[in-house]
């Protein structure tokens, strides 16, 4: 459960009870506020105690301003739509390269996948499980 007090005093007291009821919990600092993530079967009245939002992390009340990331030459927030694509797999150099040329051509800002995700076993995935990201490193510049 993901519990984000209204102000300090709510979350020192939350985090009292929590104690108390010897539930697995973490108290932790984001975008300047604090945020209780307990076990759901801690048995504490949310309802009763000075909850702000039940909306969690996608909330704009939770965080007002957008956020940007840089990857590279890359601006990653609001401003544009990033496109992100690729394939899950990759079994050689040609085909990465091959790939890499036609998600440029087609407009996809940054490669996506580029490995074997690991739900899949070598065994049944024959190909490039080991060396697939690093045979896939520099094919997009």
């Amino acid at each position: 459960m993901l519990i984000i007090p209204k102000d300090s005093e709510s979350s020192e007291v939350l985090g009292d009870l929590l104690q108390s009821s010897s539930a697995s919990f973490r108290k932790i600092r984001l975008y300047d506020r604090d945020v209780i993530l307990a076990d759901h079967h801690a048995g504490i009245d949310t309802g009763s105690l000075g909850i702000a939002l039940t909306d969690g992390l996608t909330s704009r009340k939770f965080k007002p301003t957008p956020t940007t990331v840089q990857v590279g030459d890359l601006r990653i927030g609001p401003d544009r739509l990033v496109i992100a694509a690729g394939p899950c797999a990759v079994e050689s150099r040609d085909q990465i390269s091959a790939i890499a040329e036609d998600v440029k051509r087609f407009g996809a800002d940054i490669p996506e996948g580029w490995g074997i995700q690991a739900a899949y076993q070598s065994i049944f995935f024959p190909g490039s499980w080991n060396t697939g990201p690093e045979t896939a490193e520099g094919s997009f510049r």
